[in-house]
């Protein structure tokens, strides 16, 4: 008996993924300067890389067109935004979103942003950057710290005046990354909604579909470049080639999620250095928390509390106002 020959649908299928697509929510990652925003980043390029999803970034608003984020959207068309130092008043713009939101102990940030200002951090792209280095370079660590609390103030506003009750943002601390970092960037994609188990085993069709889609590409163009190969050089127009969709892929297997987290470690990015070895030049310097004990002096404590002490206690990194050094072990 003759068997009906079957012929799939891949309009419809394209079709389907096409509308799984555009119904979910623009991940996003919101992050502030000194909070291991750039050891966050590359994780996320590297999570997107296997997952194909297409990644944007942004340092601030004002670095687009008339800080237009929806026109900015609208042309890059991101699976993943990373806002690297995010400001309230612009989330709104950013539609339907799910994400997540990293802080730092106010005070680690202004003695980490010393040392990158003064030695690390390029100045190309930021305007005002190499002003103030030069300002640091002419007085001791004692003033540059308080010139180091002057100029973050930006920074931290954008901390304090930060929306912490949004059910669509996961809100997490520096600090917690660093310690467990394994356990929480699992945590934050199956928030994100990008994993849903252990290992690498595929347990959804829509991936079931995408390994097969995305095997039938490779072996077609292989056969294209075969073929383009053995062509002789042609005086006509070039020939058009097929424009193959981008495939997505929805979910990423937690063994990947923590081989890309294991891959960024800061003992790879310190060129060998573990945690708390310092490098004063590095911009992963040392990745220790609670360093401002280290270089806090009774003038920095005074100045930090006149400028920002209502917003640290806030974010619940002290629970009194007459916080000190002396309750703390010098590290």
């Amino acid at each position: 008996m003759l068997r009906k020959k079957f012929n799939p649908p891949p309009l419809q299928i394209s079709m389907a993924m096409h509308s799984t697509e555009s119904q979910l929510p623009l991940f996003t990652y919101f992050g502030h300067h000194k909070c291991a925003s750039m050891w966050i980043r590359e994780i996320i390029a590297d999570v997107c890389s296997l997952t194909n999803m297409r990644l944007a970034q942004v340092s601030r608003a004002s670095d687009l067109p008339n800080s237009d984020f929806s026109a900015f959207l609208a042309a890059t068309q991101p699976d993943f935004l990373v806002y690297s130092n995010a400001e309230l008043q612009h989330v709104a713009s950013l539609g339907k979103l799910r994400g997540f939101h990293v802080v730092r102990d106010p005070r680690d940030i202004i003695v980490s942003g010393y040392f990158s200002h003064l030695y690390s951090h390029p100045v190309n792209s930021w305007p005002g950057l190499a002003e103030h280095r030069e300002r640091l370079r002419k007085v001791d660590r004692r003033q540059g710290l308080l010139l180091e609390i002057e100029f973050n103030t930006r920074v931290l506003q954008d901390i304090f005046e930060w929306n912490y009750q949004n059910p669509d943002i996961l809100e997490l601390r520096m600090e917690n990354l660093i310690h467990k970092p394994y356990e929480e960037f699992v945590d934050i994609f199956k928030f994100l909604g990008l994993t849903r188990r252990a290992g690498a085993l595929i347990e959804s069709r829509e991936e079931i579909l995408h390994v097969l889609l995305a095997a039938f590409h490779q072996w077609r163009m292989k056969g294209h470049r075969q073929r383009a190969s053995k062509q002789q050089p042609s005086s006509g127009p070039p020939e058009r080639t097929r424009s193959w969709p981008r495939i997505r892929r929805r979910y990423v297997a937690s063994a990947n999620l923590l081989q890309a987290v294991y891959r960024n470690r800061f003992e790879t990015k310190a060129a060998g250095r573990h945690i708390g070895q310092e490098n004063e030049r590095s911009h992963y310097r040392k990745g220790a928390t609670g360093d401002w004990i280290n270089y806090f002096e009774d003038v920095h404590v005074t100045e930090f509390k006149r400028r920002f002490n209502d917003g640290l206690l806030r974010l619940g990194y002290e629970i009194d106002s007459d916080w000190n050094k002396t309750k703390y072990v010098r590290q």
